[in-house]
Order: structure tokens, then C-alpha cells, then sequence
């Protein structure tokens, strides 16, 4: 049994330094979407706008959206400062302040958000809410933020964290490439190779780039086996508890490549960016050691900052600067 728990552990734990990634990575998504979502406001979310909730609430056909703080009022103003609170949560939960509140909060906002007005949602939305979701179970705050810098008397840690939270949000991730590898079984896809081909002739969806691809056989057909097959296999990379690190490292690569292609040749929205940020938590942790040795310096290191003993603020500040700024 021990070693099927070892072989469990190598396969899905996740270095607490790429798990700061992914809150960091996270919250940039969360704040776009946000920001992207308060130039629509009066549009969307207020009974202004195409969808009051008054028709949300009484036979709108989105009766499982029906709880929304964001359905409190339809009055602008009202839902401006619900927008400022969800901002502030959001800049919480980047700098890893108060992390789980802020992971709990943000988690609340967004799918009050979604429900506010399901109408203008897209799959981006679902990966986001269960991302955030399983990352209230993990230690976000564990490394490069305020909270860390701030607990003074801290004892030195474990790098990764192995745990049903970090299986969960593993499984999630890895379960989105699978299950949209298999469903890849037409021949179009995996005998005529013709998937990415008809996918960039949808004319609404492909870019300037999409466009001028779909006119070379040689290269959608490429790309064709490269989505089935990094979908499909690519996941093993991922998790693989045999030369975990380099594996993860190829399989990660591979993904972002994966994704920056729909990136650059489809209209998608921001579903890319939520894809590879949540990608930031198979990183292993010699890549971490690799980016420190690089950054390192003599300068850096003997860099000294003098303070107040006996100020309790002053003393604070200079573990957030050390913290979140690097400094050794």
C-alpha cells in the first residue's frame, strides 16, 4: 500500500512555488474578466441592459442561475460596488493576502457573476469556477506572498504539497485534454487528419494567422495529429511518477505551444489564458531551482535593508519586500 501511496504522491503533488504561480496567474484571468465585465455593466448585469432580473428570475430558461449577489439590485450604482468589492478580493488573492478569504471570495464573485446573466458565458467561465474552487483546499499563500512574509516565526516547510486537493485540481485539469482527446474518435481527426482544416474554415472564429494556415494541407494536417495526440498522451507528462520533473517539463511546453496555436488562429476568447495559467501547477521544482540559480547574484544576495527592531510595521514590510521581491 506504501507504494502505490509513493507512486500517487510523485504523480499528482504540486510545488508550492508553481502553485503561487497559478495564484498569481489565476487572479491576472479573474481581474481581466473583471475589467473586460465592467465595461459592459449597464449591458449585462443591470435591469438597464438586455437581461433584467426580472426576466432572469421568472421563466427566462436560466432558473439553475437563480443565486447571484449581483442580483441584490439592477441599479448601476449598486452593482459597481459589488464590482469594487470583487475587485478588491481579486488584488487580495494576487499578492496572497488573507489567501483563503480572498480564494473564497473571488470564487463567490465569479460564479455570482456567471449568474447574473449566463447568457454571455463561455467554457472559460468553467474551468475558471472549478480552478478556483479546488484552490481553496491547497496553500496558495504558501509561498511569494503577504501572508508568508508576514508570519514571522514560520517554520522552514516542504516545497510541494500531496494532497485530495492537489489530486482534485490535477484530475479536473488533466480530465478537460482526455475527454477532448477522445471525443476527437471521427475520422476526420484521427484517419483524414482534416479537424484543424475545418475548424479554421469557420470563418467567424479564425484569425488573419487561421486564415492563411487553412490554405496549407501540409500544415493543418501537422497540426491535426499534434491536437489529437497531445490531448490524448500528452496528459501522461503530466503526471508520470518516472522522471517526474523532465516529463512534466515537455508535457507543459507541449500544452503551451498547444495552446498559443489556438491562441494566435482562433477567436476563442480568454480561454487560452485560463488554460495555461492553471498549466503553472505541473511545473516541478527544479525549474524553480534552475530560474534561482540565474537570477542569483552577488549584489542580490548581500543586499541589506535596515529597520526599526522595535517597529512591529516596520518590521513587517521589510518580510513583504523579501518576500514577494525575492530578495535572499
Amino acid at each position: 500500500m506504501g507504494k502505490y501511496r509513493k507512486l500517487i504522491s510523485e504523480s499528482f503533488y504540486i510545488d508550492l512555488r508553481s502553485l503561487a504561480l497559478f495564484r498569481v496567474s489565476v487572479g491576472l484571468v479573474c481581474l481581466y474578466d473583471l475589467i473586460m465585465a465592467w465595461g459592459e455593466l449597464r449591458i449585462f448585469y443591470t435591469d438597464w441592459g438586455v437581461l433584467p432580473r426580472q426576466l432572469l428570475l421568472q421563466g427566462s430558461g436560466y432558473e439553475y442561475y437563480l443565486w447571484s449577489i449581483h442580483n441584490i439590485s439592477g441599479v448601476p450604482a449598486v452593482i459597481n460596488i459589488i464590482f469594487i468589492l470583487h475587485l478588491t478580493v481579486i488584488i487580495m488573492l494576487i499578492f496572497g493576502f488573507k489567501t483563503r478569504f480572498a480564494t473564497i471570495m473571488v470564487w463567490l464573485f465569479t460564479i455570482s457573476l456567471i449568474a447574473r446573466n449566463p447568457a454571455v458565458i463561455t467554457g472559460a467561465y468553467v474551468i475558471l469556477r472549478l480552478a478556483l474552487f479546488w484552490a481553496i483546499f491547497l496553500p496558495l499563500g504558501a509561498k511569494w506572498s503577504i501572508d508568508e512574509s508576514l508570519d514571522i516565526n514560520k517554520e522552514k516547510s516542504q516545497d510541494r504539497v500531496s494532497s485530495i486537493a492537489s489530486f482534485a485540481l490535477i484530475f479536473q485539469i488533466l480530465s478537460i485534454y482526455f475527454f477532448a482527446g477522445m471525443l476527437k474518435s471521427d475520422p476526420i481527426w484521427d484517419k483524414e487528419f482534416l479537424g484543424v482544416y475545418y475548424a479554421l474554415s469557420l470563418d467567424m472564429f479564425a484569425t488573419k494567422l487561421g486564415l492563411i494556415i487553412r490554405e496549407y494541407p501540409l500544415i493543418t494536417t501537422s497540426l491535426t495529429i499534434f491536437t489529437v495526440y497531445v490531448q490524448r498522451i500528452g496528459i501522461i507528462f503530466l503526471i508520470s511518477p518516472y522522471k517526474s520533473s523532465l516529463l512534466r517539463i515537455i508535457g507543459v511546453i507541449a500544452f503551451i505551444f498547444f495552446h498559443i496555436g489556438l491562441w494566435t488562429t482562433m477567436h476563442i476568447g480568454w480561454f487560452q489564458a485560463i488554460s495555461i495559467a492553471c498549466l503553472a501547477i505541473f511545473i516541478p521544482g527544479i525549474f524553480w531551482t534552475w530560474v534561482t540559480k540565474i537570477l542569483s547574484n552577488t549584489k542580490r544576495n548581500n543586499l541589506t535593508i535596515y529597520y526599526d527592531n522595535d517597529c512591529a510595521f516596520c518590521k513587517r514590510t521589510v518580510f513583504i519586500i523579501k518576500g514577494l521581491f525575492l530578495v535572499g
